[in-house]
């Protein structure tokens, strides 16, 4: 009697189906029924798995579903190993079908081929994502849009005067195109008219460029089109009873900047272009000595490093 006993209870530890513990990393796109369908329908097909414990060591299931314009596309992963993908006329086919893959993975022996998603006329392709229509519920891409603050030294040439330094501050802002709007100040050398007085010149200037923004290169050409207004002011050398004239400056600019990633966000920039003057105020010394009249053109270049952020 013991002997049948001990028999019986073998047969049935024998035959007692031992539960894989399973954890889901569930990505899917809107629309998509949650992961309790998932594991409904694996429950339905394989005695094998259950949902793992907080704490406990288990496979790992990782399921993406993507939104295509006619059905979806499932792919299933377990463990690491090469993925499956399914294509269905809905979301929960492709989750039916890709709790059949699970089920049959779990079973002892070489995995079997994948199978078929019922109801389905869609042919298993590779997983395309179309940006368009794909929704991930944890999926969030990056900024497209980022700061930047750039100093620096500049120049610029114009005739009659040569070259005047200047000490360049710039702010920047991309999305899309890249808006700078800088600021710098530059005093002349002092310009002498023939056999008479003499004068120095200030330019305080406010700049605004619209150029094509920095990629991810680790050299970049970038053009840029821009406005310059501000203070242009006169300081007469050598007169008997001095006296400061300040005349409006307005300027349009064409130029070109080649940005050299140094490290992380910071650039090193090299720019040069020219200006073409709007205003152009002429400078006097009573009673009758012309001092300066800008040029039309005036040829500008800078250097100096831009921090990017966002």
């Amino acid at each position: 009697m013991l002997s049948t006993l001990s028999s019986v209870v073998l047969f049935g530890a024998l035959g007692t189906t031992q539960a894989e513990p399973l954890r889901v990393d569930w990505q899917v796109h809107g629309g998509c029924p949650g992961a309790d369908s998932f594991w409904s329908a694996l429950a339905e097909r394989s005695e094998r798995a259950r949902r793992a414990e907080d704490d406990e060591a288990a496979k790992q299931v990782s399921i993406e579903i993507v939104k295509l314009k006619k059905g979806s596309v499932g792919r299933v992963s377990i463990d690491g190993t090469e993925s499956r993908t399914i294509a269905g006329a809905t979301c929960l086919e492709v989750i039916d079908a890709l709790a059949i893959v699970t089920a049959l993975s779990l079973e002892p022996g070489e995995p079997p081929p994948m199978p078929a998603p019922r109801a389905t006329s869609l042919p298993p392709p590779p997983l395309v994502e179309e940006p368009a229509e794909r929704s991930f519920v944890a999926a969030s891409g990056p900024k497209s849009w980022r700061w930047g603050v750039g100093v620096g030294v500049g120049a610029f040439f114009t005739e009659n005067i040569g070259g005047v330094v200047t000490t360049p501050l710039s702010l920047e802002y991309t999305n899309g195109v890249t808006l700078r709007l800088g600021f710098s100040r530059g005093t002349s050398d002092v310009v002498r008219s023939a056999g008479g007085p003499g004068g120095r010149f200030t330019w305080t200037t406010g700049r605004l460029d619209v150029c094509v923004p920095r990629g991810r290169s680790k050299i970049d050409l970038l053009p840029c089109l821009g406005l310059e207004s501000g203070a242009l002011q006169g300081e007469p050398v050598d007169v008997v009873h001095p006296q400061d004239s300040v005349r409006f400056w307005l300027a349009a600019h064409a130029s070109a900047r080649v940005a050299v990633n140094l490290i992380g966000p910071v650039d090193l920039e090299l720019e040069g272009g020219v200006a073409f003057a709007l205003s152009r105020p002429e400078f006097v010394v009573d009673p009758n000595f012309p001092i300066y009249e800008p040029s039309p053109l005036v040829f500008h270049m800078r250097s100096g490093p831009v921090v990017h952020f966002q």
